[in-house]
This record gives structure tokens, sequence and C-alpha cells, in this order.
């Protein structure tokens, strides 16, 4: 039978047909083990057929395992781990054997009988009994010493009687029960105190009672739980009254448990009105009706003084009570449980700790207390006086204080008011406090105050002065309404969040300063960093040469606010400033405001504010007129009298140097530039392209060069616009040394400024050399084009407002591109300071007017400007202007296009320079077709009809798509060019930005109805024209701007095609632009123009015919 080792095996068998008989023959000390319970055999694990056991031995566990086969051939094999002889069961197989046969929760494993059995009558319970294998729907397992069988499908229930019991009563709502005879009867709520059944502390109770006929309660007593009555109740009072009933049934495990004072008074209270009793006997479950007794409860009050009488060498001190308008002696009334006392049944709550010590002390002495006087003086100040401001000291036949006594404590002067401030929890308590000499009394304690004479030894009364008193309580207890309601206690009290209200506890400081009252504690508040001293402002605005002087002083209390410290509040938005000792100031609400307002108007500059001179506006409108000394209100008045209406201009005779004569309105404007520079203030020429701001500029100069001789001045345009001053200069002001800085040949420091009036740079190249610019003392800085700067955050307008410069002044014909902000980039440098900070701008002008539309701020701000803004439109000087103005708009290339442009001229001059002068005439074409892609790569390289694709870049178009976005909204305007291409080119940009666009060329076959949109439909502003489309022949009178694209030869032709709006019907003045790009064959057509004054005359309709005209030294030059 051994067929491993330690392995005992019992073929065809199985554990069913194994008997104790069985077991006893194969095993050899069976004896010894018959009789044993099993107890030592431990389950480990347990499956069908298999079990892992163990069984106790001395000093070990041993493992043995058993296994039933019951296929292909039956057979139980138990394996022990024990070192016994093989060949019969050991004592521990034998152990393990015998639990199987004998407890049946272990051989159900192994019979599968016994196992079915069990199944079965399990299945019943879930109404399974009809199956005919129950052990498809349960198992059976083993754990924790307990045999279980469980259902194989999780969630199965047996519905079986007690099932059903405990599911109603989860599920379904109670039933409601009819009431018997004893339910119905009359009950009623009852509290009932008592001792605790084992502490003797007190306790209370609830019970539901029913009543006798004669009302009283009977028995049985049915316990009420008092945290499920205040559930029940909607009542807060209620609730609270439940609560503490229930806090005072606690058991506190000690004989004298600290009093729950305020459980005690919410019983007291008892909102419910229940009938109270008194136990004798311990409270418990057990509690009775006829042990109770009838007991009322009061609140009180129940008050204690002390009464002190001198008898010969000694001192008697007794303890008087005062209960309901009668004094008793305290042991005349019993006290129970140190927090009731018990008068003709009725126990009341002494509220009071103090009161409750006192009475606790004297209720069992037998008489007096007794102190002989050598030592009363140290009993009175270290007893009786911290006493007194709740139980009030009496002394008998206490002789009046006299002046030596008086004079000896100090109590000589006025008495000083004091108001100390302490923190209680999440309150602030206030204690108003006498001084009389070296003794602080508490104003609300109105018992009387005692002292010892040091002589005698003997006390005696101080007495207090009740009128000033009475006067500092009636203050206090104005200035917040919570304190009348407070006179009754030791102190006043606000939450931490009333208190430390700015707008209460600074009102509160100044008003306790002013009536002499010295503040304790207020530092000492946690969590508290705040100064109780109001802002103190002090403010003066002297002047100064360039600017207002502004000295602003803010003291809280001793401590100055450093103007650094401010300004950081204030960027902040914060209301607090840190101070020099570590607190907080508050800056008061209507400060703030004009704080931010002089800090954006000025510059602070050590403890000083600077205010620019410009900004005298908001200087007058700022600061109150006393701020101001004498001689700024002086001159605040005389700017405001000449600047405001422009009283004070003064008409300038034009420079003799000019060659030109101003209109009228540019005489105006070079009279206003002029009035400004006498007050040393910048300026924005704002008016109309076309109406000649460059002459009024140069007019400006020429002064300058005569007034500050040697003094140079700088003008800086954009790249396109080089040319255009360059030629602008050399007609009107050729006395004007000009200077150009641009170009990789240009002069690299400020040493070849000299000799010069005026130096002429672009914005890229003041990037590039603002390094050495911004060193040079300009004596004008002029920017054109201004707008380029309208973005403070731009690299230009940081290079700009380095630069140095008696006078600023900017060029613009649209201050404005897109909104009110735009306005700032350009005054800011050309007025400093004129209009704040960056953040003031934005707040006070540029949101409320750009985001609201604000009439009132858009008003704020033209007034504001006006003086230093001079715009004029075509309209507003029509009467001054020529029915028609020509001019020059230069537009530089870029360095793409340019060289595009240099690759072809290079080409077709050097193969003219190999033609012999008697060839030419036989090649006028090649000689036409080189110039004409000269002339489209003017207009753009995309113009070439070329297999190589040389770009899109544009000048031309760059510039012209920049004034149509600025002209069109107000005017209507003509575009001519010779290429069709080029007019694509243009349409495709403005409708990229939504600017509508009507085109005429040759293929047009609406011509007439194209020409009629434009002339009466209002929304369209811009007409592309080909020249020899419609160069002749049409009336648009209402456009009012013509811009030629591309030169011609002859300026006859052009000027046919701009008289399609300078002609008969026309009401507008019309501004004629030709686009030139300089050093390129256009500008030598343009010299060709004006020298040969045949071409001027004659109407030359061809190419060829201006070809047969030139010379070759002509064409040489054309191709130069």
């Amino acid at each position: 039978m051994l067929s491993a080792p330690h392995a005992y095996v019992f073929a065809h068998l199985l554990l069913p047909d194994l008997t104790e008989t069985l077991v006893a023959a194969h095993c050899l000390d069976y004896s010894t083990l018959a009789d044993q319970d099993g107890a030592a055999v431990q389950v480990v694990a347990l499956t069908e057929d298999a079990g892992e056991f163990t069984v106790a031995a001395p000093g070990w566990s041993v493992p043995v395992t058993v296994t039933q086969t019951q296929t292909p051939a039956p057979g139980l094999t138990v394996r022990c781990g024990c070192p016994a002889l093989r060949g019969r069961l050991c004592g521990h197989q034998a152990q393990v054997l015998l639990a199987l046969l004998r407890r049946t929760e272990l051989r159900i494993f192994f019979d599968t009988d016994l196992r079915q059995t069990r199944l079965r009558r399990e299945a019943r319970a879930y109404g399974l009994e009809g199956e005919v294998d129950p052990a498809a729907h349960f198992s059976v397992r083993y754990a924790d010493q307990q045999l279980s069988l469980v259902p194989r499908q999780a969630g199965l229930l047996a519905f079986t009687p007690a099932a059903q019991q405990q599911l109603t009563e989860v599920l379904l709502p109670p039933r409601p029960t009819t009431p018997t005879a004893a339910s119905a009867a009359a009950t009623r709520r009852i509290l009932v105190l008592g001792p605790h059944k084992y502490y003797g502390h007190l306790t209370v109770h609830l019970f539901d009672a029913p009543l006798t006929a004669a009302g009283k309660p009977k028995n049985p007593l049915t316990g009420v739980p008092p945290l499920d009555a205040a559930l029940a109740s909607p009542n807060l009072a209620e609730s609270r009254f439940y609560a503490a009933v229930s806090r005072l049934q606690q058991p506190h495990g000690e004989r004298n448990p600290p009093v729950d004072h305020a459980a005690l008074r919410a019983v007291v209270e008892n909102p419910l009105g229940l009938a109270v009793f008194w136990s004798p006997e311990a409270l418990s479950d057990r509690t009775t009706a006829p042990g109770l007794r009838p007991l009322g409860l009061r609140p009180g009050p129940v008050e204690v003084s002390l009464e002190v009488t001198e008898r010969a060498a000694f001192h008697e001190v007794v303890a008087r009570v005062q209960l309901n308008g009668a004094t008793y002696a305290p042991e005349a009334l019993p006290l129970k449980f140190a927090a009731f006392l018990a008068l003709d049944n009725v126990w009341y709550l002494v509220e009071r700790p103090a009161v409750r010590r006192v009475l606790a002390f004297f209720k069992d002495r037998p008489g007096p207390l007794v102190l002989h006087h050598s030592q009363f003086a140290a009993f009175q100040h270290a007893i009786l006086a911290p006493l007194a401001p709740d139980v009030p000291v009496t002394y008998v036949g206490l002789a009046p204080a006299t002046p030596a006594q008086l004079t000896a404590h100090g109590v000589t002067q006025a008495p000083e008011k004091l108001l100390y401030l302490s923190d209680s929890g999440d309150y602030v308590d206030l204690v108003p406090v006498m001084r009389y000499g070296s003794v602080e009394v508490p104003v609300l304690a109105r018992q009387p105050v005692y002292l010892t004479d040091a002589r005698t030894r003997k006390p005696f009364a101080l007495p207090r002065d009740e009128t000033a008193e009475v006067a500092f309580t009636a203050l206090l207890t104005r200035q917040h309404p919570d304190f009348a309601e407070q006179l009754h206690r030791e102190a006043f009290s606000l939450s931490r969040r009333q208190f430390l209200e700015e707008e209460w506890f600074l009102e509160a400081f100044e008003t306790w300063q002013q009536q002499g009252i010295t503040v304790l504690g207020f530092r000492e508040l946690k969590n508290n960093l705040y100064t109780p001293h109001k802002a103190r402002v002090t403010v003066r605005v002297g002047t100064e040469a360039n600017w207002f002087d502004t000295e602003l002083h803010v003291r809280f209390g001793p401590q100055k606010v450093p103007l650094a410290s401010l300004h950081k509040a204030l960027r902040n938005k914060s209301r607090y400033v840190t101070l020099g000792d570590g607190t907080r100031g508050i800056l008061p609400q209507h400060w703030l405001d004009r704080f931010a307002r002089y800090f954006s108007a000025g510059e602070l500059v050590g403890e000083r504010l600077r205010t620019p001179k410009i900004s005298f506006a908001t200087v007058a409108a700022d600061y109150e007129p006393e701020f101001l000394t004498p001689e700024t209100r002086a001159q605040l008045a005389e700017y405001q009298a000449q600047l405001t209406d422009f009283a004070g201009i003064e008409p300038v005779a034009p420079p003799a140097e000019l060659r030109g004569t101003l209109r009228p309105y540019q005489q105006h404007g070079l009279d206003w530039l002029c009035f400004l520079d006498q007050f040393g203030f910048g300026g924005c020429l704002a008016d109309d392209m076309g109406l000649g701001k460059t002459i009024t500029v140069l007019a400006l100069l020429l002064l300058q060069r005569q007034r500050r001789p040697g003094a140079v001045s700088l003008v800086v345009v954009p790249t396109s616009l080089v040319f255009n001053w360059q030629a602008e200069a050399a007609r009107f002001a050729p006395a004007l040394r000009l200077l150009v800085v641009h170009g990789p040949d240009r002069p690299r420091s400020s040493g070849a400024f000299a000799n010069h009036d005026v130096v002429l740079t672009t914005y890229g190249t003041l990037l590039t050399d603002v390094g050495f610019l911004k060193s040079y003392p300009f004596n004008y800085v002029i920017l054109d084009e201004s707008q380029a700067i309208k973005n403070p955050a731009s690299q230009r307008y940081h290079a700009v407002r380095q630069l140095q410069a008696r006078n600023r002044l900017v060029l613009t014909g649209t201050p404005i591109e897109n909104n009110t902000y735009d306005l700032y980039g350009q005054l800011s440098f050309a007025c400093p300071g004129l209009l704040g900070t960056q953040q003031h701008f934005k707040t006070q002008f540029a949101t409320p007017i750009d985001k609201f539309k604000s009439t009132p701020h858009a008003r704020a701000l033209l007034a504001r400007i006006r003086p230093f803004v001079l715009r004029r439109t075509k309209q507003q000087v029509a009467a001054e202007l020529p029915a028609k103005t020509e001019m020059v708009v230069y537009c530089d290339m870029g360095e793409e296009q340019r060289q595009v442009y240099e690759r072809f001229r290079k080409q077709y001059r050097e193969w003219l320079m190999g033609k012999e002068p008697e060839e030419l005439p036989q090649q006028r074409l090649h000689i036409l077709q080189g110039l004409t892609k000269l002339r489209q790569i003017c207009n753009s390289p995309a113009l070439l009809n070329d297999e190589r694709f040389y770009g899109t870049a544009s000048a031309k178009l760059h510039r012209l798509v920049h004034e149509i976005e600025d002209k069109a909204p107000e005017h209507k305007i003509l575009v001519f060019s010779q290429f069709v291409g080029m007019l694509k080119l243009v349409h495709a940009a403005l409708t990229a930005r939504g600017i509508a666009t009507l085109t005429l060329t040759g293929q047009s076959k609406i011509r007439a109805a194209t020409v009629e949109a434009f002339q009466q439909d209002p929304t369209a502003r811009v007409f592309l024209i080909s020249l020899k489309a419609g160069g002749t022949g049409l009336n648009l009178t209402e456009a009012d701007y013509v811009y030629l694209v591309d030169p011609w030869w002859n300026p006859a032709v052009e000027n046919q095609a701009i008289d399609r709006s300078h002609r008969l019907g026309q009401t507008k003045p019309v501004v004629a632009v030709r686009l030139i790009c300089p050093d390129t064959v256009e500008e030598k057509i343009q010299e060709l123009q004006a020298g040969k004054q045949e071409l001027a005359s004659d109407l030359i309709r061809t190419d060829t015919a201006v070809l047969k005209s030139l010379s070759a030294a002509e064409l040489l030059t054309l191709f130069s």
C-alpha cells in the first residue's frame, strides 16, 4: 500500500467506506488516539475530495494532506510531513482521518451522498428542490472553522419568512398601528433631574409618561432619546434644549465634574414648557413615577456680595446672597450640584462662575472669614480687588478718603481714560478703564473701589468721577450700535471682522485720540497688521523750469510713507501701504483716486513728483487751489488763458529763405508751431494728406536755423519718404544744410552732424543707430508718418523715446488708424506727460471711448489734447486750396525688388552700349521692350511675362494700399495704371482688406454702367482704371483723390487722367498723387518730361513716338 515516501494509500476505497476499525487496523499506535476529540487537527484548506490540515505536535505543527480520486480507480491517499516509519499510518495521518469521519462539516467534502443531501435541503429555501443536480447551483465552502453552502450565482435570494420580514423592514414604510386603549390614554413628556447612578453628578433625562386623573405622571415611564427628539424638531430652540439634555446625560467618570453651564442654561430655558421633576434616587431605565418630586427651575438672577467689617484688630468678611429681592446667608440656601441655589422647592441657576465660586467657598463655613489687619491689605489686593468686578465688596462703617490718602496714591489730577483691547476667541474685547493716580478702575464695574492706607493699613473708598465715567461710556456706546446692549457686561465686544472694518476702527481711533483716550493692546491683537492712525496728507505744488514740482507727504501718526511705497500700492491697486514699523496704513479712497491721477501725470524723482508743464491742464484740474503756490497759480492762469483759446498766438513772418508761398492755413500752422515752441511744448500736426505739412515744417526749421544757429534737428521718416523730403527740402528750403543718414554708406557717428541744420534718417536706420543718436542733443526731433510709433510696445517707440531733444513734433495724416490708443504712442513722444501713464490712458480714455463709446470721456480727451494737436481736413480749408494739387510720392524699392530691377537694367544697358548710334533706329522694338520691363518691375516683378517668377515685392503696392485704407472712408479714389496686371494686384490687395473696387479696362463691356455705379453708389470707394481705357472721355467728379501708379512719357496724358475728376461739376479740391520709384527709369522719365517742353505740349500717344525723339545719350540715361 506504500506508494510514496510517507504517503499511505487506501486502494479501491473512498472515505465514505472507511471506518474507525479500518483506521485502527492500519495504524501502529491507534490505542493512544481513539479517545482524542480531534482538537489537534486544524483545517488549512478544503475543496471537494481534497484537504490540507495541520496536526499539533510537541514543538511544531505537522502538515497532512488527504486526496480522494473517484476515477478511473477509486482511492484515498494520506500524506504526512513527519519522519515516521513507513508502511503504516502514522499518528498524524490517523488523527486527520478520524476527524474526517467524526466531523460532518469536514466529511461533507469527501462524501458525495452526504453533500448532495445537504445541498438539496439548502435548495428548498431557494425554490430549487426540484433540480436534478443541486451542486450545479451551490458549492460547499469552509472558512473561519465554519461550513457554508454558497449559491454559485451571485445575488441568488432565498425568500424565506425571515428574509421577507427583513426586506419589509428595510424597503417598505412602517405600517400604521391601531392604537390600543393604553396607548390612547393621555401622556406627557416630562423632564427629570437626578444624581448619576455611579458618580453622583447631575444628570437629566426625558420620559414620556401616562397621566393620572389628577394629571400626575404614572408608570410606565418611557425613556426618550434626546438626540432623536432633536432631529425630529424643526424648532432651533427646542433642538438646542434636546442637545443640552443629551450632553447632561454623558457620564464624566469623576465625582465633581466641571459645570456645563451652557447646557444647564438651555435646560432651564425649557422652551417646551415641560413639567420638571426631581428624583432623589439615581436615574435609570428603571426609574418609576412614585419616586418623582415636582421641581421648579428658574434662571435667577443670583447675586452675591461681600461685606467687610473692622472689629478691633481684625477684619471680618461675610457673604450675602441676593435672590428674589431678599438677602440670605449662603448657608441658608442649599447649593445643588455647584450650579443651583434651592429655595422653596425651586432651583435657581447661578449664572456667573465667580458667584458660584464664592457660594461654594462660603456655604459650609461656620462663620465669617477673619483676617488680622496686618494681612488684610495683601488679602484685599490679591483677592478682593480681582473679585470686585463680579462680586461687589462693601466696607461697613468706612471713613471717606482724606486728601493725604489720595495724594499717597497719586490721585491728585483728573483721571486718565484708557481703553484696553484684547483677543477673546473670534472677538475683540474693549475694556474702558479710568486711571485714578496709580489705580485703574474698569468703568463698566459700578461697585466702589477701596484702597489701603499705607500707614494705618486701613481701607478707604476711592472717590470716582461719575460724570467723567458716564461720559466715557456714552462716547463708546455711540460708536457702535452693539455696545448699547452690552452695558451689563464686563467689557464691550465686537467680532474681529466688525472691529477691523476700515470705515469703523479708523474713525473710532481718531475719535479716541481727539478725546484723549489712550488705546492699549491694538498691536497685540491676533493677525492685526494695521496701524490705528488715519492718513494725514499734505500737498504743495511749486513750479520749476520745465515741470511742476509736487511735494506730497503722507503720514500715519509718526510714520511717514515713502512715495515709492505709495506708488507701489497704487500700481497694485491696493489700499494698504507698509509703514516703517511693519504695520499697514489704510489709504482713504478719496485720496487714492487723487494719488492715482498725480502719479499718472507725473514722474517720481526721489521724494518729489515732477509733472511736465505740458500737463498744465491736468495740474489745474487735479490739484486743489490751496495746494498750489502763488507762482504756480499765476503760471497756470497764463497757460490756460493763452493755450485754451489760442488767444496768445501771434503771426510769424515766414523765413526769407523759404522758396515758396505759404497758404493761409499753412501760415497758421507755422504760427501755431512757433507759439508752442516759445513754451517749450511739442505738438502733433495732423493735416490731411496733400495739405502741405512738409513745407510748413521746413519753414519752422528755417526759423530755428535763424534763432538757434548751430542747432541740429533730426527728422525721422519711413524709407519711402526719404526722397520726398530731399526733393521738398531742395525745392522749398535749399538753404537748409541737410544730411541724410541712411543706406550702407551713411555716417556712423554724430561727429558728421557738424555744419548741418537737419539730419534726415529712417525708422529702420534709427533702430540700428540709436546707440549714438540717443546721445546727441538735438534741437527738434520730428517724426513724419508718426503712426509708425503708435504701439508703445514696439522697438520703434522705445528707440525714439531715447532721443534727446529740446522739443518734439510728430506729423501724421492719420493720428488714429484703429482706435483711440493710437494717440498715446505719438503724443507721449511729442508731449511727454500730457496723457499720463499707459494704464491711466487706457482706463480713463481708450477703454471708455473705444469699448463703451463714452461721449464724456471723448470730450475730456479732446479738451486735453486740443492745444497740442492741429488737424485740418481738405473740406475745412477748401476755400484756401487750389482746384487741383499735384504731388509726388517716392516709393523706395526693397532689396528683393531692387535686385530684380538692377539685373534687367544692367542687361539692357550693356546691350545698348554695344550698339552703334546708327544701329539704334532698327532696334527700337527691343529698346521699348527693355523700358517696359523696367517700368513693370517698378510696379512689381510679378508683372513680368517671363518663364521665371521673380516674386511679388512692390513698394508702390504697399504704399498705395496704405494710402487707400486711410482715405477710402471719407473720399472716393481713382487709381490709374498703364498695366492691367498692376490693377489686378491692387484689386486683390484691397479685396483682402474688405475694400470694394470697380475696374475699367479695355476688356470691360459695361463701361457706362460701371461709371454710373461709381458716381452714384456710396459704397463704391475705389475705381481702378487702365490709363488707355479711361484716360479720356469719363466724368468721375465723385472722386477727389487720383493716384497715378506709373508715369507716362507725356504729362499731358497724365493730366487728362487727372481731369476725369478735376472737371466741371467737381465741388471738392482734387489731389493728384504720382507714385515714383527713385533711382529708376521712372525718375529719368520725370527728368525728361521737365527737359523736353515740346513733349509737355504735344500729345504723344505711342511709346514708339517717344523713342524716336530720344538720342542715344538720352536712351543710355534711361538705363543708367
